[in-house]
C-alpha cells in the first residue's frame, strides 16, 4: 500500500508510466525506463495476493471466525485486483484510486483479524484463564 500510495502522489505521476496491465511492457523481465516503482508495486501485489489466498486455504475450518475472516480477505483482494486494473486503465481517476486504497485497507484489516483469531487472542485468553 505504501508503494501504491507513493505512485499516485508523485508529481510525475509514476502510476501512469506503465499503462499495460497486468504486466508492464517488459513483461516478466527486469523493469526498464521509468516504471521501476510501478513494477515493484505490482510484484508486491502478486506476492501479497498469494499469501492472502494461501491463508484462506490453510486456516482450518474448525476455526470458524478465522476461516470466515480469511475468506472475506480473499474475496476483497480479488475485488482489489479488478479495481487495480481500473486504476491503471482510467488514468488514475481519483474516485477509483480512493476505492483501490480503501479496499487495500480492508484486506489488511481482515488479514489482521484472521491472525488475531488464529493465534494472538487464543494465546492471550489461554494465559488469562490460568
Amino acid at each position: 500500500m505504501i508503494v501504491g500510495r507513493y505512485l499516485t502522489s508523485t508529481i510525475d505521476e509514476q502510476g501512469l508510466v506503465c499503462r499495460s496491465w497486468p504486466l508492464c511492457p517488459n513483461e516478466f523481465g527486469p523493469p526498464e525506463g521509468g516504471y521501476l516503482v510501478e513494477y515493484v508495486h505490482r510484484l508486491l501485489a502478486v506476492i501479497s495476493t498469494g499469501f492472502v489466498f494461501a491463508t484462506a486455504i490453510a486456516v482450518p475450518s474448525g476455526m470458524r471466525k478465522a476461516k470466515l475472516a480469511s475468506i472475506v480477505a480473499a474475496i476483497v483482494v480479488s475485488v482489489q485486483i479488478i479495481i487495480g486494473y481500473l486504476t491503471v486503465t482510467t488514468g488514475l481517476d481519483p474516485l477509483i484510486v480512493a476505492t483501490h486504497l480503501s479496499t487495500g485497507i480492508t484486506v489488511i484489516a481482515f488479514s489482521l483479524i484472521t491472525f488475531l483469531w488464529i493465534g494472538v487472542l487464543k494465546k492471550y485468553w489461554e494465559q488469562g484463564q490460568r
